[in-house]
């Protein structure tokens, strides 16, 4: 089993992980949660060969290949419960509380680390928060995800996955990460761009639009992906709100830019609609918001512009209601791009 910070009685947030009764190593999808109920992926499962993701007595295999809603959805199959959640009338997929044997936490896990480094890229971690610290950003608002968080890393092998915590922290990395962190180049950028072109059915010369250094860069070469989570955002009851869909969408429309909850996961940017290519009529210069499950396009949300927005339309009903235009669902795969 990983060795890592266990917290029994503390409800997951994004990018924490838990660890089922079997063994198999789940990431956090989100802070929301239904009732009884963790939405998550699995990341690693044990296995009796080995691979470069071991601890003293289990060795783990990676479960998703490429980091893709569809892709992490069928790779899932069989190790997740389905839940049919009657908020979005959708299934989705994690697991059933009864399930989890512990949760692993992003914050803990790093304060751990800080004070007792263990190994070659632990150290470089702690370095690279100490460098973070300089920028304004406190360690407590600093967490740990992915390898080093099940401790299972590789110290030849491994990323960095770091946590950002809050509003304030995600802007000042956005800003300031370039004094700390190098753009991918070369064989690294081809790297990103050739499998994510392949992954989403876009050309590459979009993708290249779509990297930023405040997702992915590197640090002593050693490259460091970035997640950024809203640790203050309001958990209120679940089904307070009800999803009803309207069908497939197409959209331009007109995104301010720096609206820092499209970093967040899902993305979610206010847009005012300039035309409807396709679908559900709505008024032009009506209110919508965009909302993406699939991380890539944080970019040109946070960027702002004219968008053309594919996805699946769903008209909100609670306290306000709201359209809602979601990309990255069963229901409708969609794109985003930058007009």
């Amino acid at each position: 089993m990983p060795r890592s910070p266990r917290i029994q009685s503390q409800t997951p947030i994004d990018h924490d992980m838990i660890v089922s009764k079997d063994g198999v190593i789940y990431v956090v999808v989100g802070n929301n949660h239904p009732p009884g109920f963790t939405y998550a992926y699995p990341k690693y499962k044990p296995t009796t060969r080995k691979t470069p993701w071991c601890n003293r007595i289990t060795c783990y295999e990676r479960i998703p290949l490429q980091y893709e809603v569809l892709h992490i959805y069928h790779r899932s199959m069989g190790l997740v419960d389905i839940y049919h959640d009657p908020k979005y009338s959708s299934r989705i997929i994690g697991l059933k509380n009864s399930r989890i044997k512990h949760i692993l936490n992003a914050k803990a896990r790093l304060k751990e680390i800080i004070s007792s480094p263990k190994t070659i890229l632990e150290t470089i971690l702690v370095e690279l928060v100490d460098e973070i610290r300089s920028l304004g950003v406190n360690t407590s608002s600093l967490g740990i995800t992915g390898s080093i968080l099940a401790n299972i890393h590789n110290d030849k092998l491994s990323d960095i996955d770091l946590v950002v915590y809050g509003k304030e922290n995600a802007l000042r990395i956005i800003e300031d990460c370039k004094n700390i962190l190098k753009p991918l180049r070369g064989k690294l950028l081809e790297e990103w761009i050739r499998n994510h072109s392949k992954a989403y059915n876009l050309p590459k010369d979009i993708i290249e639009k779509y990297y930023t250094l405040w997702r992915r860069g590197i640090y002593q070469d050693r490259v460091v992906s970035i997640v950024y989570v809203d640790d203050e955002a309001e958990n209120n009851n679940y089904f307070s709100e009800i999803y009803y869909y309207l069908g497939p969408s197409k959209l331009v429309v007109l995104v301010e830019p720096g609206q820092v909850e499209s970093v967040f996961y899902p993305s979610r940017a206010k847009a005012l609609v300039l035309d409807v290519e396709k679908g559900y009529r709505i008024d032009k210069g009506s209110e919508v918001t965009i909302v993406s499950y699939e991380s890539l396009y944080s970019k040109p949300l946070f960027s702002g512009g004219k968008l053309l927005v594919e996805g699946a339309l769903y008209m909100v009903k609670g306290s306000k209601e709201r359209y809602e235009l979601l990309v990255g669902v069963a229901e409708h795969r969609g794109f985003i791009v930058a007009l």
